[in-house]
């Protein structure tokens, strides 16, 4: 079997994809998990950002210039009856605790290959913004 189909299922007798089996970045996670890790290219579809509100509403509080993308998509999504951060209960308690989590660890900051790629002066950078983020983050929550 080719190595690019070696994730596919296929039924014998009409040769009809059946399943797709992706086990990367798997974990047991909620169902807005898919929202939180895979929209990037629509700017996030949930969580905060000191560029918006201070509390993550899904759509509604997208980055600056993502907004039109992630409406068409909600709107889609809606189309389709399916669930959207606008509508999945407890969302911005999850895109919170996503966000947090990502800034603790920032992938940037604690990946081997990309630190090692980058001069101490650009880390510095790269840790003041992560610094300035999780600080505002707190002070909106009480802190």
């Amino acid at each position: 079997m080719y190595e690019a189909l070696s994730n596919l299922l296929f039924d014998p007798t009409t040769l009809e994809i059946t399943a797709i089996l992706d086990f990367d970045w798997s974990h047991i996670g909620s169902h807005a998990d898919e929202f939180l890790r895979s929209f990037t290219p629509f700017g996030k579809l949930c969580g905060p950002s000191p560029s918006r509100s201070n509390t993550p509403h899904g759509i509604s509080s997208l980055e600056v210039g993502k907004g039109e993308d992630a409406q068409i998509w909600d709107e889609e999504l809606r189309r389709a009856g399916a669930e959207r951060p606008s509508t999945i209960d407890g969302i911005e308690g999850l895109s919170g605790l996503k966000w947090l989590s990502e800034k603790l660890c920032p992938w940037m900051l604690s990946n081997e290959v990309v630190v090692g790629s980058k001069s101490d002066e650009a880390l510095g950078k790269e840790r003041g913004v992560v610094e300035g983020e999780l600080v505002w983050f707190l002070e909106n929550k009480g802190f």
